[in-house]
């Protein structure tokens, strides 16, 4: 069944890419003298070390699909590095993370999540700081100020809808109208749909955005589900709801082609960051430099 796309909000995703392994003090050692070095002897540096360390793994919130073109894209610009890479969701890479951490058994040394995912990281001294050349280049806000990440993509967010169960006179065309009682238990989302409404808290106020969030959850009874973005879109398109609340964008332009119609959007960063324990140094910094370029 088709899909048609309405898209309220543009939310910046965040990919945080992490490097974990050595003592903190010496990743932070390594790291601090490596981005002192003027950029082109910094760059020869991570590569010849990078040649030597030979692998990094890499844990992501990403799609399978989407991680897969990263690595790709990165091993043509290193192929002496052999990735070991993940796809496990945003909670999955924060559990895993701490898991292996608390069994003193680290193995990322790069980690790309959403930021909502960041702090406990940070709080527990897991990453360390990254100052890559190519951060200047990068717009105010996809910058952490201590240096804990870059921001490295974006993801759109939009209410998208079948179009053999939803009529186009009668779609949503803002968030309010999803409060109407046509849309009563027609509705899904995810149940950590924390982004979306952080965004709309930025927009329209916290009491306004929890207001709307209470009503769905509770008047208009939406489905919450733990499933990916990609597999609630799916849902949508053979019909099992009518629309889902908090749809990606990419997810929808992929099964609808280049239909997209722009209604509004606005931005929140995703981090890149490198967390403290990783037997690998300087060849996660060269996966992170390659996403900030």
């Amino acid at each position: 069944m088709k899909s048609q796309i309405r898209i309220f909000l543009s939310v910046t995703g965040l990919l945080c890419a992490v490097v974990c392994g050595l003592a903190y003090a010496d990743v932070a050692e390594i790291l601090g003298n490596i981005n002192a070095k003027p950029p082109p002897v910094r760059q020869t540096l991570l590569v010849e070390n990078a040649k030597k360390e030979g692998a990094l793994t890499f844990y992501s919130g990403t799609n399978s699909r989407d991680l897969q073109e990263i690595v790709t894209a990165f091993n043509k610009h290193y192929p002496f590095i052999r990735v070991a890479f993940s796809s496990l969701g945003g909670p999955g890479v924060l559990n895993k993370i701490l898991t292996e951490h608390r069994a003193g058994a680290d193995r990322a040394d790069v980690v790309a999540t959403t930021g909502t995912y960041l702090v406990d990281l940070i709080d527990k001294q897991m990453l360390a700081k990254y100052r890559s050349p190519m951060v200047p280049f990068l717009r105010n806000g996809f910058v952490d100020a201590e240096g804990f990440w870059p921001g490295v993509d974006t993801r759109g967010y939009a209410v998208i809808y079948n179009t053999k169960r939803v009529n186009p006179k009668e779609a949503p065309r803002r968030y309010e109208d999803l409060l109407a009682p046509r849309w009563k238990r027609n509705m899904m989302m995810d149940i950590e749909a924390y982004i979306l409404f952080a965004g709309l808290v930025d927009l329209w106020g916290q009491e306004k955005a929890v207001d709307l969030f209470r009503k769905l959850a509770v008047d208009q009874e939406v489905l919450f589900s733990r499933q990916s973005h990609a597999f609630m879109t799916q849902l949508i398109a053979t019909g099992e709801r009518d629309l889902i609340v908090d749809g990606y964008v990419h997810n929808a332009v992929a099964m609808k082609g280049k239909e997209r119609p722009l209604i509004m959007f606005f931005s929140i960063p995703q981090s890149l960051c490198l967390p403290t324990s990783s037997g690998s140094c300087r060849a996660p910094q060269s996966l992170m430099r390659r996403h900030c370029s």
